[in-house]
């Protein structure tokens, strides 16, 4: 069996897919749409400024994948409510009627033909009533699935016909609960027990939004069989997860909410609480049949990838205590000055003899020398009695902020931790974005800083091959500062070639760290069209579009995307009357282009 290595770039404390499995290639149709969670992204307004408390209404839950498809609910009384007392510690938003909210995703059969969801919830009173965790329903009993009456199971899914048994699913406990379309055939699972087996599904004709608390909704304005309980994570999938993937996804919703899965399914076992309770930011790699996932992105730093002697039905996972990141001297071996209090504990199944371990460093000034992977060999609980070349690994490589230690043997069972012969020292500069466009014939580079303290200057660097960087030019920072800090640079730019940039920063002291890496494709290049006014009160007009379908986005100043159409016409306007004032990117996508304009909101 062919293992496939998957590429995925790394994001420091926030996981980058669920579980950490690779979601843009390959296959390259084969994206992660909507990822929803209850611990990040919930506001009480629809511009995403104002983060959501305990007990509040919720108008907005901001879609974590690339898409930017949000969750949204413009009227007050069909808002749900932000919990923090959801599951395992974990919050999770309430719904009851006529709570409902809705993304612009399109999970129409016609549109995605196969669709894996993956979600999190709970029920108040279960039985035989009429109460969906989503749905996409025109009429026809089009894509979703939930607890029904008309089914001998508890829980039911649409058919496009009609109403069929998925499985039983007791109130109150929380359950994870799969369902995989195709474009004839239904399969789903709960708590990883796979209960329907190539049911019939063919709908047609569905709406194009998703609601989410409820099905046949009109603008998030209509709706029926509302949701009644809460929902702590959902995640869409526009393709069929391959096996490995699926176990490695259910296994890290499992160890964050405490879901005791099937046995068969149940494969990271540190999540218990006999192991310690590692149920944080849960990443892996593995191998079944149809395919494996050879890398790992996650959060708390983490990343595993190139896994050695993999046999089929083999898992690496691993996750986290959610004990700081903040290094210290306590339980250091010999020749080690500080550590990272986080650990991580991994299970091992099947065979995998080694594979590299990667942490991102973002926001840290230390060389790759002083790195010392920490394990604790003999799994007695402590690392200080760890020696060199066994418990105390050197020899790190450093890719950007990115540190690895490759051909890594880990048992099952073992924690492991990152420390450092000469001590960690945080950099000054918290950077918020980091964006770059090219217009007639300039590079455009704009930068915001959120806080600084002690920061020397900007160096930006330049690669026309993503490995090797020039520096080009140097931007002095503001020293100390509690404010954000706007900062641009222009490039002469390279015509039709791709271009990659990448900020240096240097402190007072000459310590420095690396940017994320942005690119300037050649489809990125701006050309014609026309907004106005700028700067803009209330409604932008657009034109000079190309008359095709043509996607429109505009992204905040830290990159998130807070409004997404699609039109046909050579004409568009957009009400802005909701954005907070500031400063705005449009980008404007078609089949030939994408271009990208700034514009201010009064």
């Amino acid at each position: 069996m062919a293992i496939t290595a998957f590429l995925l770039s790394f994001q420091l404390f926030a996981q980058t897919s669920p579980g950490g499995i690779a979601v843009t290639n390959p296959p390259a149709a084969g994206l992660l749409r909507l990822w929803l969670r209850a611990d990040r992204g919930v506001f009480t307004d629809a511009a995403g400024t104002t983060v959501a408390g305990d007990g509040q209404r919720v108008e907005r839950w901001s879609d974590q994948s690339a898409g930017g498809l949000h969750a949204l609910q413009t009227l007050t009384a069909g808002r749900p409510t932000f919990t923090s007392a959801g599951f395992n510690g974990f919050p999770a938003i309430s719904f009851s009627s006529p709570n409902l909210m809705v993304s612009p995703l399109n999970i129409r059969q016609e549109d995605m033909p196969r669709m894996t969801i993956l979600i999190v919830g709970s029920h108040n009173t279960g039985g035989a009533v009429r109460s969906k965790l989503f749905g996409q329903d025109a009429g026809g009993f089009q894509r979703s699935f939930g607890y029904d009456n008309r089914t001998t199971t508890t829980f039911g899914y649409l058919t496009g016909a009609g109403v069929r048994d998925f499985g039983n699913v007791p109130a109150i406990q929380p359950f994870l609960a799969m369902a995989n379309y195709r474009s004839s055939s239904f399969y789903g699972s709960i708590n990883g027990a796979l209960l329907v087996d190539g049911g019939p599904a063919n709908s047609s004709n569905g709406r194009t939004e998703l609601t989410i608390g409820a099905v046949t909704s009109t603008g998030g304005a209509v709706g029926v069989d509302f949701w009644d309980g809460r929902i702590a994570e959902m995640i869409v999938f526009d393709r069929t997860l391959q096996q490995s993937e699926f176990t490695i996804c259910q296994n890290y919703l499992a160890a964050k909410y405490n879901i005791v899965l099937d046995n068969a399914a149940d494969v990271y076992k540190m999540d218990d609480p006999v192991n310690g309770d590692f149920d944080y930011d849960v990443v892996g790699i593995g191998s079944a049949f149809g395919g494996g996932s050879n890398t790992a992105a996650g959060g708390g730093m983490l990343g595993l990838r190139s896994a050695m002697g993999m046999t089929l039905n083999s898992y690496l996972i691993a996750g986290h205590n959610n004990l700081p990141a903040t290094p210290d001297g306590n339980s250091v071996p010999a020749g080690v000055s500080a550590r990272f209090p986080r650990e991580w504990a991994a299970s091992v199944t099947g065979t995998i003899t080694g594979a590299t371990v990667d942490f991102d460093l973002t926001g840290y000034a230390v060389a790759a020398s002083d790195l010392r992977l920490l394990i604790d060999r003999n799994s007695n609980g402590s690392l200080s009695d760890e020696t060199a070349g066994v418990g105390v690994i050197s020899g790190a490589t450093q890719v950007g902020n990115t540190f690895s230690f490759a051909a890594v043997p880990i048992s099952n069972g073992q924690r492991f931790t990152l420390g450092s012969a000469n001590g960690f020292t945080t950099l000054p500069v918290e950077l918020a974005n980091f964006v770059a466009v090219r217009d007639k014939g300039t590079d455009r580079l704009e930068w915001t800083t959120g806080t600084e303290k002690n920061s020397g200057y900007f160096e930006i660097q330049r690669s026309y091959n993503g490995a090797e960087f020039t520096a080009i030019g140097k931007v002095n920072a503001a020293g100390n500062s509690i404010n954000r800090n706007t900062y641009t640079f222009t490039a002469a730019g390279a015509g039709n070639q791709l271009t990659y940039y990448r900020l240096k920063i240097v402190d007072i002291d000459g310590k420095s760290e690396f940017s994320k890496i942005v690119k300037i494709d050649k489809a990125d290049i701006v050309t014609s069209f026309k907004i106005s006014p700028n700067p803009v009160s209330n409604i932008l007009n657009i034109k000079d579009l190309s008359g095709t379908s043509t996607e429109i986005s505009i992204t905040d100043m830290s990159g998130r995307i807070v409004e997404k159409i699609r039109i046909s016409g050579s004409t568009s306007t957009i009400d802005l009357s909701k954005l907070a004032r500031g400063k705005y990117f449009i980008t404007i996508k078609d089949a030939q282009r994408t271009a990208t304009e700034s514009f201010i909101k009064q």
